[in-house]
């Protein structure tokens, strides 16, 4: 993956996010302590941010960092499971003690679905 292609994915993966949590770019520039035409240009794919300014749009996402870095590898593009980001954050505001009873019952179910095939 070239460089250019990072910038741009890492671009799509913040646009992708932000709108999942109906975020406009207004609020996100706030929260992130940029300006909105500044965040613009990183999520089009037209400015390299810094690390530190990609850890700001991550805390005004409520998301780890990391997250806007990763790509489908199949196809070099987007952040896998982008569509869960949602279920994601709705997880995160569980207790510990909820989170684990969840962990526990998506293993029951994986557990059960070890026969199943894709169609």
């Amino acid at each position: 993956m070239l460089v250019c292609d990072i910038v741009k994915e890492v671009g799509q993966n913040i646009r992708k996010y932000r709108t999942t949590r109906n975020m406009s770019q207004e609020e996100l520039a706030h929260l992130a302590g940029i300006t909105t035409s500044y965040l613009g240009q990183i999520e089009r794919g037209v400015n390299n941010t810094t690390l530190v300014t990609l850890q700001k749009i991550a805390d005004g996402l409520s998301i780890e960092p990391a997250r806007l870095l990763q790509f489908d590898r199949r196809t070099g593009r987007g952040a896998p499971g982008i569509q869960l980001s949602m279920y994601q954050s709705q997880f995160d505001q569980l207790t510990p003690e909820r989170q684990r009873e969840f962990v526990g019952l998506l293993k029951m179910l994986l557990d059960i679905g070890v026969g199943w095939t894709e169609e």
